[in-house]
């Protein structure tokens, strides 16, 4: 069996004076974000967020699939990595972890989910009989009461085809933990008003999607597809929120362009947004994309391996738009809202990959007068 490695790392708290009183200054927006506080992870440059909940941050490193939990409370950092072939193993991390209580991690396999503490110690298993032909891990996990809510079974065909969006599948099932078998399935692909019936375009990575849960809710939105879909815990679309992001450009190519060289590719992603992560609380929804390169400036930045710029798009229930910028680079990428306060998960940096740390940056929204 694979030796767990587990590393206590100490969280420093620090901010440069000058980011933590920034604030956008555009008069345009409603709101502007003030930086209060940062924190420095140390032990990794690379990390990409996967979960919060517990006064926890779980997140994981690309490149070797090492998990690591930031205890916020307490000030330090447990790490682990069960990669391997074994039944108490995963094959990588990608979309399928997150906390199952405040002293579990759960990640999820193919027709599997493994259970650890947050020291890496497997503690059990639970099989669930998924759709024969999904070769999917369970991805966006969500927990619900006894059973677990997941994205994605797998859908056949080929998305560069019109008939790829007329199959009339599902997006999201639930299925009870304890039996295994599938209790529900729901959500339309594609939805009604949904950018994905487009009669001329397909879209990139159109069974990617956000999934986020309210009491009563569950909240879909994709990662080209700017509408918030909001289904009742029964399943039934009850609203669809229509997001009017100023920087986004939906990653779409026409019907019958078979122009897929890898520079062609490339140029592409560099060219379109990309929704990549939203939140939300009682009255505000938190969605994160990137703002994409015009002509030039894409091959320029893809010469230069040039990163695209994060936004933020703040809005409330109504449809006011209370923000939506460029962040400054520094800040990276946003995570999640809690208790009023914003974080992300600052850029890595030169210095920031040869001390090996990360750093969490900590927000307040305050008034634009």
């Amino acid at each position: 069996m694979k030796k767990i490695i587990i590393i206590l790392l100490f969280i420093t708290i620090g901010c440069n004076e000058k980011e933590k009183n920034y604030t956008n200054n555009n008069t345009k927006n409603k709101i502007d974000i003030k930086i209060i506080d940062s924190i420095k992870l140390n032990g990794n440059s690379n990390l990409v967020f996967d979960n919060y909940d517990y006064n926890k941050i779980l997140t994981h490193n690309p490149i070797n699939n090492t998990l690591y939990i930031y205890d916020l409370k307490k000030n330090k950092t447990l790490q682990f990595n069960k990669m391997g072939n074994n039944h108490d193993n995963y094959r990588f991390i990608l979309f399928n972890t997150v906390f199952y209580n405040d002293s579990t991690i759960m990640v999820g396999l193919v027709n599997k989910l493994l259970f650890y503490n947050l020291n890496g110690r497997f503690l059990f298993s639970k099989k669930i009989k998924r759709k024969a032909q999904t070769y999917y891990q369970i991805e966006n996990p969500i927990f619900i009461n006894d059973s677990i809510l997941v994205l994605n079974e797998g859908i056949n065909g080929d998305l560069e085809k019109r008939e790829y969006y007329q199959q009339k599948e599902k997006l999201l099932s639930i299925y009870n933990i304890n039996s295994g078998k599938i209790t529900r399935r729901f959500a339309n692909f594609p939805e009604k008003n949904s950018a994905y019936n487009d009669e001329k375009y397909y879209y990139q990575y159109p069974t990617t999607f956000s999934i986020n849960k309210s009491s009563n809710s569950i909240y879909l939105l994709g990662y080209n597809d700017p509408n918030i879909y909001m289904y009742n815990l029964n399943g039934k679309l009850e609203n669809t929120y229509k997001l009017n992001l100023k920087y986004y450009t939906p990653h779409k190519r026409k019907f019958g362009d078979n122009n897929n060289t890898i520079e062609k590719i490339k140029l592409d992603i560099k060219q379109n947004s990309e929704i990549y992560n939203f939140d939300l609380n009682d009255s505000l929804f938190f969605v994160a994309y990137n703002k994409a390169f015009d002509k030039d400036d894409a091959i320029k930045a893809l010469a230069n391996d040039e990163e695209k710029r994060n936004c933020l798009h703040i809005r409330n229930r109504s449809g006011k738009i209370l923000y939506d910028d460029i962040l400054p680079e520094y800040l990276g990428k946003f995570m999640f809202e809690e208790n009023d306060t914003l974080y992300f998960l600052g850029k890595t940096t030169e210095k920031s990959e040869n001390e090996n740390y990360s750093t969490l940056y900590m927000a307040k929204l305050i008034e634009n007068k």
